[in-house]
Formats: structure tokens, sequence, C-alpha cells
């Protein structure tokens, strides 16, 4: 799917992750939940867009599936995270 990075390079693009999340919720702060959910919609297509199994789309359609399911997971321990609830909702 990918190459492999060095711990460094893995820290190195966290780390720019973390500033480009921080950037993102700045912007979304007061904005409508209908943009915030079709700008995310859009980000989650092109993250399970590049993963790819070629020649095998009985496979990649599978792993795509398991992606967006544990996708859900997490959000939803975000989520209860946020509100203070500390549990995955149901």
């Amino acid at each position: 799917m990918g190459e492999a990075v060095s711990k460094a390079e893995a820290d190195r693009q966290a780390q720019a992750a973390q500033q480009m999340v921080a950037m993102v919720s700045l912007f979304f702060t007061g904005r409508q939940p209908g943009v915030i959910g079709c700008t995310l919609a859009e980000l989650m297509a092109i993250f399970l867009g590049n993963h790819k199994i070629p020649n095998d789309p009985e496979r990649e359609r599978d792993l795509r599936t398991k992606l967006m399911a544990r996708w859900c997971e997490t959000v939803w321990q975000l989520v209860a995270e946020h509100e203070g609830k500390g549990a995955v909702k149901q």
C-alpha cells in the first residue's frame, strides 16, 4: 500500500498532521454541520480511494469496508471523549 517510513519521518508526518488538524478545527468553528460533513466526506473518499489492491477488486472492497468500519469506531470514541463520557456510543 505504501512504502515504510522511518520513525523520524513518521513522527514528522504526525506532527504536521496535528498542526493541520488544529488549523482545520479553527476553520470549522462556527460552520454549519453540512459544510463540515461534506468536507469530511470528501476527505474520507480520498483516504479510501488511496487504498488500492491492484487486480483484486474484491479484496480492495473488503479492505475499504474494514477501514471504514474501523474509522467509524474511532470517530465514536472521539465523540465520547469530546463529550466527556469516555465511552463508545452505540
